[in-house]
């Protein structure tokens, strides 16, 4: 064999060799991306999850900002209001044990208040477009009265499986009127 041609096939292995590794690179890529995009929808639907179960304990929140806010005149707080010292700063605590700092005052649990009001006003209008949907009950059911998804099968006479996979399904549809494309993982 000439020295041209060991030269000419060394030459071509090392090209096939560094094709094949390209291929893999790139593939190892694709799916990281794939994964990556498959994390990011089921984190969407996990934070829907944690919004429709937080939205009993927001409106007690919202109930008591709202008697907490009655209390105050001329942004004093009445005596009945408890006081902690946390290092250097005093808080006051509210009934529902949420710490307000002193500066915060009217202005901060009006803030407060208001996002909360818009938070929950927000999860009731998404959950309000599921509504003619014949699994629709799973929500209320899993969410508000929060019964595990085998009484929830027995309540509407079908199999666990069917509960879990609806819910999936209702849980994906709620998740892209809350996070948009972010939610679909494209």
């Amino acid at each position: 064999m000439r020295q041209n041609d060991v030269t000419e096939k060394k030459l071509t292995l090392k090209n096939e060799l560094q094709e094949m590794i390209n291929r893999g690179i790139s593939r190892a890529v694709q799916a990281g991306a794939q994964s990556a995009r498959q994390k990011e929808t089921r984190g969407c639907r996990e934070r829907v999850e944690r919004l429709l179960y937080a939205r009993s304990g927001l409106e007690i929140l919202i109930t008591s900002l709202e008697e907490e806010l009655a209390l105050y005149r001329d942004d004093v707080p009445p005596s009945t209001m408890a006081y902690e010292k946390t290092g250097n700063k005093v808080v006051h605590l509210l009934p529902s044990g949420e710490a307000l700092g002193m500066t915060q005052g009217r202005e901060g649990m009006e803030a407060l208040l208001a996002r909360n009001r818009l938070a929950v006003k927000r999860i009731d209008r998404a959950v309000a477009t599921l509504s003619d949907d014949p699994y629709f009950d799973i929500l209320p059911l899993k969410y508000t009265e929060g019964l595990p998804e085998e009484e929830i099968a027995e309540r509407l006479c079908c199999d666990p499986s069917t509960i879990r996979r609806n819910k999936n399904r209702l849980l994906e549809r709620l998740a892209i009127i809350f996070f948009g494309i972010d939610a679909l993982g494209v």
